[in-house]
């Protein structure tokens, strides 16, 4: 797993806690998408009061600090010290307690069946082994435990963020889920098209990311997310998934376990 494994995820040393600057309430720094894709998945927990949820590559514990705030135990793991470091001083200032351990998505330090739900953000697609992570998050899941997965919906051969290993359609997402877990379900979430105005400068406002600053004054001021609008267009970016407990293999005789894709 060379960007989750093998060096530290090198947007954390040049932008520090930069997840937490996206679900700020600065008009500036927020970031609608990215909030959009936290709300989703923490609705996805509903019911869950109190119960443990591990948050794998939770990185710098942006999207485990809002579980918490939902009354939800959370759990970090990821392998940046980095990015661990950085969950822990942003839960300090708050005078929170994070519990943020370093550790490979491959083998995780926590018993079997530990946890009631595990979240896995923005990871898989760094992954060189992707099945092995969900057979991983499969065991410490316990026998009523919910998987929360979101990722980049696959446009080109070539992953067009150059640290991520695989993108993926939504047919290889759900075959790999359903080799891992029951009851699994995908869907398409946030507009591709919005997703690409978020970007564009216009040069006679300073080269000001004005559709940015629009999308978060909807998103702060009025609580009209636009990212949330899914029924409104055709063409979408992310894909999240979600599936249950199911009893597989998870020793290194089992050929998914160490399959490559």
């Amino acid at each position: 797993m060379n960007t989750l494994e093998n060096e530290e995820f090198s947007k954390y040393e040049r932008r520090g806690a930069y997840h937490w600057e996206q679900i700020s309430h600065s008009i500036r720094h927020h970031n609608s998408f990215v909030s959009a894709r936290y709300d989703t998945v923490i609705s996805m927990l509903e019911g869950l009061q109190g119960k443990k949820i591990l948050d794998i590559g939770g990185g710098d514990g942006a999207l485990s600090y809002l579980i918490s705030l939902h009354g939800l135990q959370a759990f970090i793991t990821d392998y940046s010290h980095l990015g661990l470091k950085l969950a822990k001083t942003e839960f300090s200032q708050r005078k929170l307690d994070a519990v943020a351990v370093t550790s490979s998505a491959y083998t995780l330090p926590f018993s079997t069946g530990t946890f009631d739900a595990v979240v896995c953000s923005e990871v898989i697609e760094h992954l060189h082994y992707p099945i092995k992570m969900l057979e991983e998050a499969n065991r410490v899941i316990n026998s009523s435990g919910i998987f929360i997965i979101t990722t980049p919906l696959r446009f080109t051969e070539k992953p067009l963020d150059d640290t991520h290993v695989r993108e993926f359609f939504q047919s290889e997402l759900l075959k790999m889920l359903n080799n891992c877990f029951s009851n699994v379900k995908i869907f398409q979430f946030a507009p591709l098209a919005l997703f690409e105005l978020l970007g564009i400068k216009l040069n006679i406002l300073g080269g000001r990311p004005i559709f940015r600053y629009l999308f978060n004054t909807l998103t702060l001021y009025m609580g009209r997310n636009p990212f949330k609008c899914t029924k409104l267009f055709n063409h979408y970016c992310l894909l999240i998934g979600h599936g249950y407990k199911r009893l597989v293999s998870t020793n290194n005789s089992n050929p998914l376990y160490s399959q490559k894709l």
